[in-house]
């Protein structure tokens, strides 16, 4: 597997952002599939994010398929300065420790994003984690 990193952002159906590979070998459409992020991230992201309301934005996100959860998310970092300093750290190569991920509504084990495989239509959401009563 090539690296994810160079992602380029392209307008995808009016409604939100969305990124095609760039550089990855990707011989034909039918290699690449669409997910959904969600972000509890406002306008802080910038144009390639839709701001859905000031505390979140999404984006539709088009990535070879066969990739990981952590390759999205590395990829997204690498791009993106502030999604590497409030989402994802890409020198530990792990998800903020104040946050959780979830994948079509499950929370997915910390341990497990490394090895999460993506699957088209897949949705996922990234929240801070909240205590309290």
């Amino acid at each position: 597997m090539g690296s994810l990193h160079g992602l380029a952002p392209t307008l995808h159906s009016g409604e939100a952002r969305a990124w095609s590979l760039v550089g990855e070998p990707v011989r034909s459409r039918e290699e690449v599939i669409r997910v959904e992020l969600e972000l509890w991230l406002g306008e802080e992201l910038g144009d390639d994010f839709q701001v859905v309301s000031p505390i979140r934005s999404r984006a539709l996100v088009e990535i070879r398929e066969g990739a990981t959860v952590a390759q999205l998310l590395a990829a997204l970092a690498s791009d993106h300065p502030l999604f590497a300093k409030r989402v994802f750290d890409l020198e530990m190569g792990s998800l903020r420790s104040d946050l959780v991920l979830l994948k079509n509504e499950r929370l997915v084990a910390r341990s497990r994003i490394a090895g999460e495989t993506l699957a088209q239509g897949d949705r996922i959401r990234v929240v801070p984690v909240y205590a309290g009563g």
